[in-house]
């Protein structure tokens, strides 16, 4: 379970699970209307049949069928019938969040939440809801925000029922067990240590603390074992109870379940055990609230953690949902979001100043709304706040002025219409809870069309919101680490200062100066030729060789009939192998990236995607969406490639940026560090730390020679499919290696490496500025093969549900506790991890052992109806279809870097895990697991905070026997770890004889 964070930014996270009044300044009048023209009208419930039923609007695209219903006790319900899906799923969001904590009780949303998971009358046994699930392919959650708790899970397609009877109970009756209530506090305690050193949650603690008291936002969401504390004649189990009895009811849930029986049999499925749930009749009210008691404008600054630096501009508005047919927040986020030339983002780019800007709505709620802009600023921008700001204002009035016009929401109705009308399958738990959140604000009969569509142009509407995004109704907030704070937030110890904006600042941001912004041109990606290739097609990816020695897979889809198309490259290079050649590849990505946003962003908005990274052995970049303008976006992207623009002002601040993201990784959580040390210890990758230290003294002469030479020795591998005609594809490729000179002084062959655990390998100790512990164990299978692959998928399922109930459930170790696969291209893996506010790493260490020796109890008694279940769940997860074109893609290259060219990876890994035996997988067991015969171990070692963390201790194992080594022997993040190497063209991981 968790709380999420329901923002629309990726900048200051000052939202969370809270919502905002209207605060418009200088009167606060909360009550303040919009222009009459645009007043608030009820929301359209969409085509309703004669016959009383809603028609629910789906794409044309879209073959699976749908029925709204509203059972007797109110309780809304969506059907989806989909014959085809391999996974059910279904969600049920009730509309109660963190809003509705009591004052006296921060947190009690959120704790019940964690306690419907552990037992019904029905089903007492506080684990078996999730060992069903997992055992049965599937996997569960839920989440807690300002005014909704979503519970969801997916399953195995032949479970759905069970699965759907033993959710339905969490509604109807719940145990709430004293002694869970008990435990359960503390693994509340361990989710609100776990992040209480992350920005985005210290950011939103101030907000909290400047709120009014009286309003909802102030309150304390995510709650720790002070709030939910049993008092004096005040058990926290009544107030949990209560807080059920009086909130939990059918007429503010939605549920949305998809399966593959037919309509009529999931309505009887659902009528039968959710009728059950009781309608209370709750009407939750709200009264208008103001956000601030200080006027706006309000000046905030704030210290983070990390060395980071933000502007943030917040506007509170009226609440938003009722006007989901013009979506006047999104049209404005649209336009001053923009990051065409001529923007905003980029003239503080031009200057030296920021680096990304986002802007759009941050909440909407039944109290009210608000518009944020976020900016992510140069050390320099932080410095020039007052010119950045007076940017912003004279973007804001530019766009109010100039930009609310027709043609341009006519180019968002177009693609919307685009989006809708070709819309692909989404994974079935994302999809169902999606719709069980949306179902809250949105007519049913739209809530799958709405999410994409601009259906009413209304420039009064659009106009009355932008009347709220002026200087006197804003909250600025700088975040950066040379903020002199004077206060601290009693929740996140997060220091901040307030301060009262001046006369001469809000006369300079209400009459901003003329300047050289611009709004964006027609966008020139939108697709006008969505038509489908009807070429002779291959169920499978057929190999075209080129001139130049490379290959092209290419596939001509025909089974998911849409107008896109997936076009893939990567490319080996052997001067990315080293950690500096990692760190200047790095550098030179990120400088074209940078380079590309202004070009590349009207295709982003017209449905065409673009990646470029580094991979383990070089550079690899795609294209994805709409094919028509593929080419050409292709030749843009390799235009940047092959020119980037060198100038010195660009290339120090792109490479501050990434100098700074790399040193920003040691004030991660402990979770995060340790895992971030797995790839080094293990493969050719190195850690951020070591890129930052090669990377300090390279000019931009050095890059600019590096970057010349990068492809010229270089292998390439291609690949095409959906819809791109062969001929296109082939002449893709050919620009490509034309471009970039891929290979012009030689190929270079793949080298694929990987460190092979030893019984007498290291445990390895990283220095974390934490009050928590965590450790990963990893297990390396014994061989290369498909066989122990399969077994170590085996294992992973039978101990995953109940590793997470034994360290998390019954000995509240702590909140993030967990297995998962692991494998590192072909070597087989399996991983075991958790993170604890209340034990040191060393005891965690042993609690994993002794689970992994107790448990094999448990394997020894399997049976071969045990095996067969736990098989049915893998296979359930390997043999899963695609449901869409980037699935079916993303599975062709799964099985190309794998080296199954037969493009039967997945069925050759199905069949060996049909064929391992019951003993054969007790033998696996007792051979990887508690004897770790190949293991690696990674522990977080608290440190105080600023000392050195410029390495990680080693030590050996003490498995018992005396032969421990001693502490002390340093292992620096430079140094090279032993490794096995396999050179070829074979691109896999190989043991040495």
């Amino acid at each position: 379970m968790m709380s999420v964070l329901r923002i629309a930014l990726t900048g200051i996270l000052f939202f969370v699970l809270g919502s905002c009044t209207v605060n418009h300044s200088p009167l606060n009048d909360v009550s303040k209307p919009l222009k009459s023209s645009v007043d608030q009208g009820a929301v359209q419930e969409g085509t309703v049949e004669q016959t009383g039923e809603v028609i629910v609007q789906q794409s044309l695209n879209d073959r699976r069928h749908y029925r709204f219903l509203q059972l007797e006790n109110n309780l809304k319900v969506l059907l989806i019938s989909d014959p085809d899906t391999d996974k059910s799923a279904a969600s049920l969001s009730v509309g109660v969040g963190s809003f509705q904590n009591p004052q006296d009780r921060p947190g009690l949303a959120h704790f019940l939440e964690h306690m419907l998971f552990l037992g019904t009358e029905k089903y007492p046994e506080p684990g078996e809801y999730q060992a069903y699930i997992s055992e049965h392919g599937g996997s569960h959650n839920a989440y807690t925000s300002m005014e909704e708790t979503n519970y969801f899970f997916d399953v195995d397609a032949n479970y759905l029922l069970p699965v759907l009877d033993r959710f339905s109970q969490f509604f109807v009756a719940p145990r709430l067990n004293q002694d869970y209530v008990d435990r359960e506090q503390n693994a509340v305690e361990s989710e609100y240590r776990l992040r209480i050193k992350e920005d985005n949650l210290r950011e939103w603690d101030v907000l909290r603390e400047l709120v009014n008291s009286d309003h909802p936002l102030s309150k304390f969401s995510v709650g720790n074992l002070d709030t939910l504390a049993d008092r004096q004649g005040d058990p926290v189990r009544e107030d949990l109870l209560a807080f059920y009895q009086h909130y939990y009811s059918a007429n503010l849930m939605n549920l949305v379940v998809l399966g593959r029986e037919n309509l009529d049999s999931l309505q009887r499925a659902v009528e039968s055990r959710f009728a059950a749930v009781p309608n209370r009749n709750v009407i939750i009210e709200e009264k208008p609230v103001p956000l601030f008691k200080q006027q706006l404008p309000l000046s905030v600054m704030i210290k983070p953690v990390q060395e980071k630096r933000e502007l943030f501009l917040l506007f509170p508005t009226p609440p938003i949902r009722a006007y989901w047919r013009t979506k006047p927040l999104d049209y404005l986020g649209h336009l001053l979001g923009n990051e065409e030339q001529g923007t905003l983002l980029m003239s503080l780019k031009s200057r030296g100043l920021a680096e990304s800007l986002s802007a759009g709505t941050v909440y909407d709620s039944r109290v009210g709304a608000a518009f944020g802009i976020s900016i992510s600023l140069t050390a320099e921008g932080a410095q020039k706040t007052d010119q950045i700001e007076q940017q912003v204002f004279a973007w804001l009035e530019l766009v109010k002025s100039r930009g609310i016009a027709s043609w341009r929401y006519r180019e968002l109705t177009n693609l919307g219409e685009i989006a809708f009308s070709f819309a692909e399958k989404k994974d079935p738990v994302t999809y169902v809870r999606q719709l069980s959140s949306s179902l809250h604000e949105l007519p049913p009969a739209e809530v799958l069309r709405s999410p994409s569509s601009f259906y009413d142009f209304d420039a009064a509407v659009i106009e009355a919101f932008a009347d709220y995004l002026t200087a006197d109704n804003a909250l600025i907030t700088l975040v950066s680490p040379d903020v002199e704070a004077d206060t601290e937030t009693r929740l996140y110890n997060a220091p901040y200062r307030v301060e009262a904006v001046s006369a001469n600042q809000l006369d300079a941001w209400q009459y901003p100066s003329t300047t050289d912004l611009r709004l964006p041109e027609p966008n020139p990606y939108i697709p006008d030729q969505l038509v489908l290739n009807t070429g002779e097609s291959s169920p499978l990816p057929v190999k075209i060789e080129s001139e130049k020695g490379s290959s092209l897979w290419f596939y001509q889809d025909k089974l998911f009939g849409t107008p896109k198309a997936v076009f893939d490259v990567r490319i080996g290079t052997p001067l990315s192998n080293s950690v500096k050649g990692q760190a200047m590849t790095d550098l030179y990505l990120a400088l074209v990236r940078d380079q590309l946003v202004p070009e590349v962003y009207p295709a982003h908005l017209a449905g065409l995607g673009f990646n470029l990274s580094r991979w383990e052995n070089g550079v690899a970049f795609s294209l994805e969406g709409y094919s028509q303008k593929q080419p050409v976006l292709l030749g843009t992207v390799l235009a940047a490639m092959k020119n980037p623009d060198w100038k010195p002002q660009r290339f120090e601040r792109v490479k501050a940026a990434l100098l700074r993201e790399w040193r920003n990784s040691t004030t991660d959580g402990p979770m995060n560090q340790v895992f971030s040390q797995f790839s080094p210890l293990l493969r050719h990758m190195s850690h951020p730390l070591q890129r930052a230290a090669a990377l300090e003294d390279v000019s931009l002469d050095e890059l600019r020679s590096f970057a010349n030479r990068l492809f010229r020795r270089g292998h390439s591998r291609f690949y095409a499919g959906g819809n791109l005609a062969s001929r296109v594809a082939g002449t893709m490729m050919e620009k490509t290696l034309s471009v970039l000179g891929i290979g012009v002084d030689g190929d270079a062959r793949l080298e694929y490496r990987v460190r092979k655990l030893m019984p007498t390998d290291l445990e390895y100790l990283v220095a974390v500025d934490h009050n928590d512990s965590a450790l990963i164990l990893y297990i390396q299978g014994d061989e290369d093969s498909l066989r122990e692959r399969a077994r170590l998928a085996l294992l992973q399922m039978v101990t995953s549900a109940p590793f997470y109930t034994s360290l998390r459930t019954e000995k509240q170790l702590g909140y993030q506790v967990g297995n998962t696969i692991a494998h590192l291209n072909r070597v087989p893996g399996l991983i075991f991890y958790i993170q604890s506010p209340v034990a040191t790493s060393d005891r965690l260490q042993q609690e994993v052992n002794r689970f992994l020796v107790d448990f094999s109890e448990t394997v020894a008694a399997m049976t071969d109806e045990d095996l067969n279940r736990i098989r049915s769940s893998v296979l359930a997860n390997i043999e899963e279809a695609p449901k869409n074109l980037g699935e079916l893609a993303n599975r062709h290259l799964e099985s190309l870097d794998l080296d199954y060219e037969g493009f039967d990876f997945r069925s050759r890994l199905a069949r060996e895990v049909r064929e391992v035996g019951l003993e054969e997988l007790k033998q696996a067991y007792m051979t990887l697991l508690p004897e770790q015969r190949r293991a690696l171990w990674v522990l977080s070692l608290p440190v105080t905070p600023g000392q050195e963390g410029d390495g990680i201790a080693r030590r050996r194992i003490d498995r018992g026997d005396g032969s421990s080594e001693g502490e002390g022997e340093v292992l620096a993040r430079s140094e090279t770890v032993d490794v096995l190497e396999n050179s070829g063209n074979s691109p896999m991981f190989r043991y040495a004889q």
